[in-house]
């Protein structure tokens, strides 16, 4: 009789765990909430979908505007429901959550419920995932549009799906609606499909996946992305021009032209093993060598074929990604640019995920072992380099790196739960130490340049001088409602004023005019670009009356100037 109790409660057990997985994936980036960073491209995002709501979409400045999946919902939602920051942020924050689905479905389909569960946890506590999630970015939902074609194509060529040509169209959609999100997305597709192919045919899986009607579901978004562009620029191809030069801008130390054969060392060395320790496939790195060097199954197994697929889909964006600049010259910390590598977290968790379950009471192979070996070496090498820089995050990445390594080596003499036990404890304390240390910060930066903001003085008749940062957040804040003239400085060493502001105080007649001083940011957006705030700014803050005075930021404040004085 106690028997047969307690059978129902571990098949209760069993059915729990996994919605008890998913809760706790999706309460991940929920409790780390951003919203709009005001001090970040989200408020150069609504602008652009505002003009797009107002049927004046704005083209050449540089390669935003061209990112149409992503601005072509937020105009929807401008237009049916106003500027609000809910709005601005629905789409990413829907993505992040949907990664976390989608993680978990594609593994309980691939490698059963229990690497479902283990699949939402790797996600949803992904540095990626909480970090960038809730903000209004296009990176996160690229990201997921890219693991969606990903996760059609592996679902078809497994069999663990019906009507494959409705999810082939669907694959299809997804891939062109992530190239239109961000356009670095293409070479990721480009590489990733040609890796498809190639292992489709090595493991004879490829006459399973309908192709053609892959391509028509592309062509359903890509034709319209293109004929929008080809309507108001001229050209269908103009964001490739854009891209040109949106992507070597002088002055720019973060953002270098391409290095010729240089680039080939790159893909494969010190940027990809930077950005896996780092945080694109952070504290999980020494499981997806250990998978992609484990022992072959028997020829024609489709566990092999599913494995070599997601290890593609792993490799394609790291390839695109390890163009950016990681000399040890500029240790510039990778998580500045981990929101990037959003393609990477759903095939990774997938991929984890079904290597935890399929590694269980079973030792390595050999390659497996020196595969996770290399890992855990190259963890402590740059765990040694991040103490000797006083790089915390590079820390915190290479010591994950170890203790996962050591983990993996150990994992067959353990009990079946603990290495992905070990990784999801990883994980979350990496969480634990961004909730408690940099969020609160983060949080208040964005509250003080809010209330800044509300504090300037919101008139047509009063033309303001301030910052390029300023310039955009203060008629967000106002829904680009009734605009006054706003003149900025480039930040690019202009010595005399620039004609937008020397047309309002070179005048006979005398002119009220507000300039926006905010040292620290004046200063950080002219170093940010290589050269320092002109001194006619200074001047004119010199002249100006205070009107209002920043709290807490000593000489920051809204000066009221006149027109010309007879100087």
């Amino acid at each position: 009789m106690n028997g047969t109790e307690q059978k129902p409660r571990k098949g209760t057990a069993k059915t729990v765990w996994p919605f008890l997985a998913v809760a706790m994936a999706l309460a991940s980036p929920l409790l780390v909430y951003h919203g709009v960073i005001l001090a970040g491209d989200d408020v150069l995002y609504a602008r652009l979908a505002s003009e797009m709501a107002d049927g004046h979409p704005m083209f050449g400045i540089n390669t935003h505007p061209y990112r149409l999946g992503f601005l072509v919902p937020l105009a929807v939602l401008y237009h049916a429901f106003g500027i609000h920051d809910w709005a601005t942020i629905a789409l990413p924050l829907l993505s992040s959550l949907s990664t976390v689905l989608l993680a978990a479905y594609a593994a309980g389909r691939l490698y059963g419920d229990t690497a479902g569960a283990w699949a939402a946890l790797f996600c949803g506590f992904n540095p990626i995932v909480y970090r960038s999630g809730s903000m209004g970015l296009v990176d996160v939902p690229a990201g997921f549009f890219y693991a969606a074609f990903v996760v059609g194509w592996v679902l078809i060529v497994a069999r663990r799906v019906r009507h494959r040509r409705v999810w082939a169209a669907v694959a299809g959609m997804a891939a062109a609606w992530a190239v239109a999100t961000r356009e670095s997305i293409a070479p990721m597709i480009l590489f990733t499909v040609l890796g498809f192919v190639l292992v489709g045919w090595r493991q004879a899986t490829l006459r399973e996946f309908p192709i053609r009607e892959w391509f028509l579901g592309g062509c359903l978004i890509g034709f319209p992305y293109l004929l929008y562009l080809w309507w108001h620029t001229g050209t269908p191809w103009y964001v490739a021009y854009a891209a040109q030069g949106g992507y070597n801008i002088a002055g720019a130390p973060w953002l270098r032209p391409l290095e010729g054969l240089q680039l080939g060392a790159r893909l494969t060395g010190l940027s990809i093993l930077r950005a896996a320790i780092e945080g694109y496939l952070f504290a999980v790195l020494p499981v997806v060598v250990a998978a992609a060097m484990a022992r072959q199954s028997a020829p024609g197994d489709i566990g092999d074929g599913v494995r070599h697929h997601l290890l593609v889909a792993i490799v394609s964006p790291l390839m695109v990604l390890s163009h950016f600049s990681t000399s040890f010259s500029q240790w510039v910390p990778v998580n500045l640019f981990l929101r990037y590598g959003s393609p990477v977290v759903i095939p990774a968790g997938i991929l984890v995920a079904g290597a935890c379950v399929r590694l269980r009471g079973s030792p390595l192979s050999n390659a497996a072992r020196r595969g996770a070996g290399l890992a855990l070496a190259a963890g402590v090498g740059l765990l040694w380099l991040g103490w000797a820089q006083e790089n915390r995050w590079s820390l915190v990445g290479a010591a994950a790196t170890v203790v996962a390594g050591v983990s993996v080596l150990l994992a067959h003499r353990m009990p079946k739960l603990f290495l992905p036990t070990v990784l999801v404890v990883l994980l979350v304390a990496a969480w634990g130490l961004y909730r408690f240390q940099e969020y609160p910060g983060e949080r208040a930066l964005n509250a003080a340049t809010r209330r800044q903001a509300q504090m300037v003085p919101w008139d047509p008749t009063l033309p303001i001088l301030t910052d390029p940062l300023t310039a955009q957040v203060l008629p967000y804040l106002h829904k680009f409602e009734n605009p006054p003239e706003v003149a900025t400085w480039k930040g690019r060493g202009e010595v005399e004023r620039p004609f937008s502001w020397s047309k309002q105080t070179d005048r006979p007649w005398a002119k009220r005019l507000l300039l926006v001083w905010d040292p620290g940011e004046a200063s950080f957006q002219a170093e940010r670009w290589g050269t320092v705030v002109p001194a006619w700014v200074r001047e004119e803050v010199a002249r100006g009356r205070l009107l209002r005075e920043f709290s807490g930021a000593p000489g920051a404040g809204v000066y009221l100037l006149e027109g010309k004085r007879g100087e």
